[in-house]
């Protein structure tokens, strides 16, 4: 392989290296973000489950 081929098959890894690394961080933040959402979630399922046992109770007593 001459040094050209060589330097311009380097250059082609370096650019998808940087590509891909653009890309990681994206979906590592898109990840982040949607771990948040989740945990939200569950904190309103927990608070509705809260609330229906609750008024299971009420019912049950009345």
């Amino acid at each position: 392989m001459d040094q050209e081929t060589l330097k311009s098959t380097l250059n082609g890894l370096e650019r998808k290296v940087v590509v891909l690394l653009n890309e990681h961080k994206s979906l590592k933040t898109d990840m982040n973000a949607l771990k948040g959402q989740n945990q939200e979630l569950r904190n309103q399922l927990k608070a509705r489950e809260d609330q229906l046992s609750d008024f299971r109770n009420q019912l049950k007593n009345h």
